[in-house]
């Protein structure tokens, strides 16, 4: 499965990150990073079980959201 199928399971609006399945670094955020930024980790493919759910805190640790994490192969 590549990472725009799983972009695609996504309801509009759902936050998420990328993160590299070999490094555990993160590789780019819906919140953060423009779409064409988003749009050159589309072909690369996710571990087995992609999906998973984790929380976002901002610098100021004021708010936390629910954020879904993408593990995305190879990075």
């Amino acid at each position: 499965m590549k990472v725009k199928e799983v972009l695609d399971l996504l309801s509009y609006g759902v936050p998420f990150e990328l993160v590299g399945a070999r490094t555990g670094k993160r590789l780019c955020s819906s919140r953060y990073n423009k779409s064409e930024t988003i749009e050159k980790y589309y072909e690369y493919s996710v571990t087995d079980e992609p999906i998973h759910v984790g929380v976002f805190v901002d610098k100021n640790n004021k708010y936390v959201y629910p954020q879904i994490k993408i593990w995305v192969s190879g990075e």
